[in-house]
């Protein structure tokens, strides 16, 4: 995002900020973090998210890495990532492959960094023996290092989400996210 400025309205002050940065130094020093790919029934959007939570926990290691040999690096968070349907939605082979490729580097990077945080993937793993791609990119998780895969139940995993107006997700279909750790 590169440096962003800030603007003292009042008197027109301008100076530099890295707003992008600051936030996710803030977020990294949490000791628990749920990551969430909303349910959707529109699967033009999921390819994007994939891309976006590698970028997200790209910026977490990154952080993590700054901070490490501090008092807060000594904590070990709790990363769960949320991907609810993401393989049973039916959609195109390009999207799925793009997906497919999303997770594989997000299985790389865990493994490369399983020191860094206790990484769990939670997941609907009831999938029709149709979905050979959905079954071997759910595989390749459950196989990386440093990554535990919670399969969830069709009743676990709401249908739908969307975005409230002040951003949280919230369940529209059936059931609500599960929670760990509360």
């Amino acid at each position: 995002m590169g440096a962003k400025f800030a603007r003292y309205a009042d008197i027109g002050v301008t100076w530099p900020t890295n707003f992008w940065d600051d936030l996710w130094s803030n977020v990294s020093r949490y000791r628990k973090i749920n990551l969430i790919i909303p349910s959707t029934v529109q699967a033009p959007a999921l390819v994007d998210l994939c891309e976006l939570l590698l970028a997200t926990i790209e910026r977490l290691l990154g952080c993590w890495a700054r901070l490490k040999g501090t008092r807060i690096s000594a904590r070990t968070p709790e990363v769960t990532i949320q991907l609810g349907r993401l393989f049973v939605i039916a959609m195109g082979r390009t999207r799925l492959r793009r997906i497919h490729e999303a997770m594989e580097k997000l299985a790389k990077y865990i493994a490369e960094n399983q020191h860094l945080a206790k990484w769990t993937v939670t997941a609907m793993t009831e999938l029709r023996a149709q979905n050979t791609l959905g079954r071997s990119t759910l595989e390749k998780l459950r196989s990386a290092p440093g990554i535990e895969v919670v399969g969830l139940s069709k009743t676990q995993v709401p249908r739908n989400t969307e975005y409230c107006h002040a951003g949280y997700v919230q369940a529209v279909g059936r059931g609500t996210h599960v929670r760990f750790g509360e």
